[in-house]
């Protein structure tokens, strides 16, 4: 069906049998989804994150630099030494070259994140980058790792992109088998790659062509 300003709603089945609403346009993409667990449904939204959001992103931000440091590229001083830590994030949210994909719970907590990060530049605005995927540890197991990178392969394909990178901590098992996974392959290593505190992570750098 066909609803207000032209947006297009369609139901699509997951592999599972559970149903998805979801809604498209051009740059957004947002859906309800129903993650089938022993005890009943969980439900998760998954939308595109804007400035409005930057206070619990922020939050978000802390604590994945906390549980898992090697994720992200800036540390908690980072962050905490700008002037204004919630309008920093703010403006990175408001990018227009970039586009940050939440996933909320029923209740309306934000529990998992991940950038796209797109370019201007007449030589690289064929490819898109991923960075900064987290999923809080309370709500890991529940698919919505997998739901965010997915919307994100959407998204760039939406925005004619052809082809995706990211970068994975060495040794991440999980996420380096989801990614293989999704159609993700390993092309690089870097040893030594990220410092932090004395300890160092190497990372795998993998590529999907949307485009062959």
């Amino acid at each position: 069906m066909i609803g207000l300003n032209g947006i297009n709603y369609f139901t699509k089945t997951l592999h599972k049998g559970y149903p998805i609403r979801r809604l498209e346009t051009s740059i957004f993409i947002g859906y309800t989804l129903m993650v089938a667990q022993n005890y009943g449904g969980i439900y998760m939204k998954i939308r595109l994150l804007t400035k409005e959001d930057a206070e619990i992103y922020l939050a978000v931000r802390l604590e994945g630099i906390k549980e898992n440091p090697e994720v992200f590229s800036t540390t908690l001083d980072d962050i905490m030494e700008k002037d204004d830590p919630i309008e920093y994030k703010a403006n990175f949210l408001d990018k227009e070259s970039d586009y940050t994909i939440g996933a909320f719970t029923d209740e309306g907590d934000l529990v998992g994140v991940a950038t796209l990060k797109t370019s201007d530049k007449e030589k690289s605005v064929h490819k898109g980058k991923i960075v900064a995927v987290y999923v809080s540890p309370k709500s890991r197991g529940l698919g919505a790792g997998r739901k965010l990178i997915d919307e994100i392969i959407h998204l760039a394909k939406e925005l004619g992109l052809e082809q995706i990178m990211l970068d994975v901590v060495s040794g991440n098992e999980p996420a380096i088998k989801l990614y293989e996974k999704i159609g993700f392959e390993t092309f690089a290593k870097s040893p030594n790659d990220l410092k932090y505190n004395d300890q160092y992570w190497d990372q795998d750098h993998m590529i999907m062509y949307l485009k062959k």
